[in-house]
């Protein structure tokens, strides 16, 4: 695949807010995942880079500079499809391995429920 990855970086509260509503049902904040990338034509999925049918779902994953920021990924329909915890272990597989090359640093996330 030609095209690369797009990672979108935003505010953790703000997106976690978001994704709150839109499990509640709120239309508004169903509508905003997918306006997240209009402005990308050519998304690839995070896991298997795969070219992402519209609407593309957002996974929303750690940032390792803060934790004031996350980061959210385009994933195409089967990877979406994948059980929670692969999906997650796969996209967190990913990162480390994007974080170690950048830091030559081992990479662990920890999670903390929010209260």
């Amino acid at each position: 695949m030609n095209a690369d990855v797009t990672l979108l970086t935003m505010q953790r509260a703000d997106i976690l807010a978001l994704h709150r509503r839109a499990l509640r049902g709120d239309q508004d904040a169903l509508a905003a995942f997918p306006a997240l990338w209009t402005d990308y034509p050519d998304l690839v999925c995070f896991i298997c880079d795969s070219p992402v049918e519209r609407p593309p779902y957002t996974q929303i994953l750690p940032e390792l500079a803060t934790r004031e920021t996350v980061l959210c990924a385009p994933l195409c329909t089967a990877c979406r499809s994948l059980p929670e915890l692969q999906r997650l272990g796969r996209s967190l597989r990913i990162l480390k391995k994007m974080y170690s090359q950048r830091s030559g640093k081992t990479v662990t996330f920890t999670f903390n429920r929010q209260q």
